[in-house]
């Protein structure tokens, strides 16, 4: 069995520095999915009291996948990996992903909005072109690369490239070129490059 955690910049906080948090699910998850810890204390009892039998002093019990946005936490090098999320015990645990190079992010906004048009064909008209589609693609990625590449979140990049069927499933552009200004209008915005009230 493979449990798969997705958005788990949300349980970031669910860590063993904050030993009443570290004892929830997201613990118990954690010590299931690894080799016992030998060397530290079980997890506490929850706010009811409930003991649950020590199934974590054997196993792994099935595999768990986590994806975490890397956020501060993992730039304090004061922290262990287990403090820094509760879901890493060790340095094997953690694949560090990089953010793409422009390039790669235009190839991926391509294939990405081709894939949403090929699901959603009636819905997505506005990126039934395959030159429409290159057009936003290179929308998107010049702004990708105003934004300094210390500063880029890519999990921001990933919904500023959602943003482009979204609108047009919404209606909310009749044309190609109404459609890259919007989102050319977000992504200054988002990245700030341009303050609310500038757009």
């Amino acid at each position: 069995m493979l449990l798969i955690l997705d958005e788990a910049e949300h349980v970031r906080g669910y860590n063993v520095s904050r030993r009443e948090r570290a004892s929830t699910f997201f613990d118990y998850l954690a010590r299931s999915s690894h080799p016992p810890l030998r060397s530290v204390l079980p997890p506490l009892s929850n706010d009811h009291g409930h003991q649950l039998p020590p199934y974590w002093n054997r196993g792994p019990h099935f595999g768990t996948v986590v994806g975490l946005t890397e956020g501060d936490t993992f730039t304090d090098r004061s922290l262990s990996l287990r403090d820094a999320c509760v879901f890493l015990h060790d340095e094997t645990d953690a694949v560090m992903l990089q953010c793409p190079t422009a390039e790669q992010y235009k190839n991926w906004c391509l294939e990405f909005l081709r894939s949403v048009h090929d699901h959603l064909p009636e819905s997505t008209q506005l990126l039934a072109n395959e030159d429409d589609r290159a057009r936003l693609a290179q929308v998107l990625t010049e702004e990708f690369r105003q934004q300094r590449a210390s500063e880029r979140t890519l999990r921001l990049w990933v919904k500023l490239a959602s943003l482009v069927p979204s609108v047009a499933m919404a209606h909310n552009a009749d044309t190609v070129t109404e459609l890259a200004n919007v989102v050319r209008a977000a992504a200054r915005t988002a990245s700030g490059q341009l303050l609310p009230w500038e757009v």
